[in-house]
């Protein structure tokens, strides 16, 4: 159901592009949604460098930078499904008490 939902935006958006009777406004705004979804600029973007450089010459971090990128696009700019579990957070060692539990 989402893929047809999704066929329909992006006709509605290409629709409202072409579309010489629609506001400049609109037309621009749609224009720009669908160069987001297609990765051609914002923050769904593909850094220049990932673009034109063949998988297997990246870095490991180019790869991840990639991946990355690519959950966004496909979870609609929401970042990974699953990505790497969370830094476990360092707490403090907590103070010793100046008196023994027992002697309470």
């Amino acid at each position: 159901m989402s893929e047809g939902l999704k066929a329909i935006a992006i006709a509605t958006l290409e629709s409202v592009c072409s579309d010489a009777n629609a506001p400049a406004a609109a037309r621009a705004a749609a224009s720009r949604t669908l160069l987001e979804m297609m990765g051609l600029i914002g923050r769904l973007q593909a850094p220049e460098a990932t673009r034109e450089t063949p998988l297997s010459e990246m870095t490991a971090s180019q790869i991840d930078s990639e991946l990355e990128r690519l959950a966004r696009v496909v979870n609609g700019g929401a970042g990974p499904a699953s990505g790497p579990a969370p830094a476990r957070v360092r707490r403090r060692p907590r103070a010793k008490r100046a008196v023994p539990y027992d002697l309470i």
